[in-house]
């Protein structure tokens, strides 16, 4: 018959609650009494629990099972302990949106002047800010001289559900 522990007299079980109270740990067990056993003797008659899984109190709610491993081939008389965590992850309150800018009249550029015009344009003021390194500025001088000579074309952000033909219809 198991014994389940021996009531041993050292005051490593007190020096964890203490490790725990510092750091803001919380123990996790096995919930089972068959889990419960991490330590065996060697003459198979006392089993004890000596160890633990400890997490963190923000975590606590995230474990979910702790059990032992009785049968891991692990080289020694304390069974392999492992813990199930389920960990639900939030989306950042802060949400990135990047900075919209008008869409340009593209369809401008299939005339050949407007198309010849707009290059030489860029191919202008390119060449007179070739010191000009930062992508920023550069962006902004090229999107300012595709607004001068495109323009931009207003989007609409929602579709018409209801064709006009369907509102014709008595």
């Amino acid at each position: 018959m198991w014994q389940y522990g021996n009531g041993s007299r050292n005051n490593n079980g007190s020096r964890l609650i203490d490790v725990c109270q510092t750091f803001q740990l919380v123990i996790g067990g096995p919930s089972s009494i068959i889990h419960k056993f991490t330590w065996t003797s060697p003459s198979g008659r006392t089993c004890n629990q000596v160890d633990h899984i400890c997490v963190s109190r923000k975590w606590r709610g995230s474990l979910l099972d702790v059990k032992n491993r009785q049968g891991a081939d692990i080289d020694s008389d304390h069974e392999l302990i492992t813990g199930d965590i389920k960990i639900k992850l939030k989306c950042s309150k802060k949400k990135y949106t990047p900075r919209r800018h008008k869409r340009l009249n593209v369809q401008l550029l299939r005339d050949r002047a407007t198309k010849k015009e707009t290059t030489s344009a860029f191919r202008e003021k390119l060449l007179t800010n070739h010191n000009n390194t930062e992508w920023e500025a550069t962006n902004a001088t090229l999107r300012q001289i595709a607004q001068e000579k495109l323009g931009t074309i207003k989007t609409t952000n929602s579709k018409l559900w209801i064709s006009d033909t369907t509102w014709g219809i008595n």
